[in-house]
């Protein structure tokens, strides 16, 4: 997962900047950001079909191959067509790759102890974005002038998206060892057809705040403070591992508030910091900013991931995390196009109500877990 996370880290610095440097606005660069949330819709019904019934590592590698093959489509790309295309069959290849995953970890873990490991396999992979971030960032500059071309050409940030890949094909290695494991009975659907409606509406409403402005977080800082990408880089980096160390601390505070309780006040103590982002006068105001949102947002990540894949029974995990992550998904894709036609209207002070339409979705999002959840 770790160097999965690395890839990951790398292609979230530069792929917008790659998609700017072939000359798309904002308006098409949201597009492709909301592209995955198409593929995955069409992968989700066979992988709910199908992901239980074999083992979880050749589900696991079937979808990490899927996303790998997407990933150089795109770095081989330079039509919107042929773009939105790759980006679509990455959509696909992550549903597959994160039902296989999630339920793989799960069947590792006990109940007692899943929020925990759940927590220290996100503070690795927010390690990993850090590392990615700043060490990526820091590559740009090298990498131009070994080409002999300016950083933000459209051929020196297809060579570092290529490292990222080239990185992330390594993070097949460590799940061809896993011993093949049985897999858990299959169920055609899931039974619990009213909690997963329950979850499904609290992950639209987070997708779509998050796909609102997430995305594009590497754009704020360059467009609105004129960051480079080393900055960049190093901003995101703080942001992510901020987000990591979070999560180590609130899989300790879940178990004395439980999950519900934590997971509806580190959600809420959030909200005053994004505000505070849509309206930042400076770059380092932004990052402070940012950076408490995620040590109290981004934190609740593995406790929420825990919580929702314990709801359902072993044989319903990886149906029930497909239709999960579809929902989530198509929400953030929707999100994603519709900020995206903000900031081609508003410019870079589209980023505001990029940010004041993430808290807005997510107060609705806490509001309903809270109500729905609130006596397990």
């Amino acid at each position: 997962m770790t160097l999965s996370a690395f890839a990951q880290g790398v292609g979230s610095l530069y792929l917008n900047f790659y998609f700017r440097s072939l000359g798309l606005g904002d308006t098409a660069i949201g597009a492709l950001n909301a592209a995955p949330a198409i593929g995955l819709v069409a992968a989700a019904v066979p992988t709910f079909a199908f992901a239980d019934r074999f083992p979880r590592k050749y589900v696991l590698l079937f979808g990490g191959s899927l996303t790998l093959l997407a990933t150089l489509g795109v770095i081989a790309s330079s039509t919107l067509p042929a773009l939105l295309l790759f980006a679509a069959f990455f959509g696909s290849g992550l549903v597959v790759t994160e039902a296989a995953g999630f339920a793989l970890l799960a069947e590792a873990t006990s109940d007692e102890s899943r929020p925990r490991i759940f927590g220290v396999s996100f503070f690795s992979a927010g390690v990993a974005f850090f590392v990615a971030n700043v060490g990526g960032g820091a590559l740009a500059g090298p990498v131009a002038s070994w080409l002999g071309r300016p950083e933000h050409d459209p051929q020196v940030l297809r060579s570092l998206l290529a490292i990222a890949a080239a990185v992330g094909a390594t993070s097949a290695i460590p799940v061809l060892l896993l011993s093949s494991r049985g897999h858990a009975r299959h169920v055609d659907v899931p039974r619990s057809w009213g909690r997963l409606a329950r979850f499904a509406f609290v992950n639209a409403c987070f997708g779509f705040g998050a796909g609102s402005f997430l995305p594009f977080v590497n754009l704020f800082f360059n467009e609105r403070f004129g960051f480079g990408f080393a900055a960049v880089g190093l901003a995101l980096g703080l942001v992510n591992v901020a987000g990591g160390l979070g999560g180590l601390v609130h899989t300790r505070v879940s178990p004395r508030l439980g999950s519900v309780r934590s997971l509806t006040a580190f959600w809420t103590a959030s909200l005053p910091f994004a505000l505070v982002g849509a309206f930042a006068p400076s770059g380092v105001i932004a990052i402070l900013a940012l950076l408490g949102r995620g040590v109290l947002m981004t934190a609740a990540v593995p406790t929420m991931d825990a919580f929702t894949i314990s709801a359902f029974a072993a044989a319903e995990r990886s149906a029930a995390q497909a239709l999960v992550t579809t929902t989530w998904s198509l929400a953030s894709g929707a999100g994603a196009l519709v900020s995206g036609a903000v900031r081609a209207a508003l410019g870079p002070d589209g980023f505001t109500l990029n940010l004041l339409t993430l808290v807005g979705c997510y107060i609705v999002a806490i509001a309903f877990f809270a109500f729905s959840f609130g006596r397990r």
